[in-house]
């Protein structure tokens, strides 16, 4: 809310950290359609997303753009992920012991071999840093209501039928697990809550982003 960013800006906007902030206020748009409306405003060589309970590591970030610096030939990067429970009860923040949060990368040549790696194994590839304008064609025209499933599975796939993606050993994201999201901890369960008609609509999405940007398997199956 406005109020926790403007307490977040005078952070990060301090002397010591030096950062430049640009917020839009988008109270009266959902999570995607605020995202589109910040692709607009990228003037940066890379740029990711994040969500609200995850916390990102500084040394990551810079080792990942690195990667992506001295390889040309890849789209994004992120590094690995651990997630932890957290609570407040008595004026105290209790946490558990961390444990392990599904980044990865998927890097096999062929686009299709790659979304197809990634279906079978899920992973949280949305969170990448990945270049910007990789970034715009994965968000451009985005028509889907705010839903995390469908929202994380089309950007997960866009960037995979647009590129590779690495995964480092650098440590990069903190994954805060509280009571509202306990449910989606765990990955497997996170893509099983949601419809199969969701599923669906996503493939319409998805079919129309092959077709527009002419993806093609480089080793076709012949019937």
């Amino acid at each position: 809310d406005e109020v926790n960013f403007q307490i977040i800006e005078d952070k990060i906007s301090s002397k010591v950290w030096k950062y430049k902030i640009t917020h839009l206020n988008t109270n009266i748009l959902d999570v995607s359609q605020s995202i589109v409306q910040a692709t607009n405003h990228l003037k940066t060589k890379y740029c990711l997303q994040i969500s609200d309970d995850d916390f990102l590591f500084d040394k990551g970030i810079l080792d990942s753009i690195k990667f992506l610096n001295q390889n040309p030939n890849y789209v994004g990067c992120q590094g690995r992920g651990i997630s932890a429970f957290f609570s407040y009860t008595d004026n105290k923040i209790n946490c558990s012991n961390p444990f392990f949060y599904r980044m990865g990368g998927c890097e096999e040549n062929d686009p299709i071999k790659r979304v197809i790696h990634y279906s079978k194994e899920k992973k949280n590839i949305q969170f990448a840093i990945f270049k910007a304008e990789v970034f715009k064609n994965i968000w451009k025209n985005f028509e889907l209501t705010d839903d995390a499933f469908k929202n994380d599975f089309i950007v997960a796939t866009k960037a995979l039928l647009l590129g590779k993606v690495r995964q480092i050993n650098s440590l990069y994201c903190l994954h805060l697990v509280i009571k509202n999201n306990q449910d989606l901890s765990k990955i497997n369960n996170y893509f099983k809550i949601n419809s199969l008609e969701n599923f669906d609509k996503a493939c319409d999405v998805l079919e129309k982003f092959i077709i527009k940007h002419k993806i093609k398997s480089i080793n076709p199956k012949k019937s």
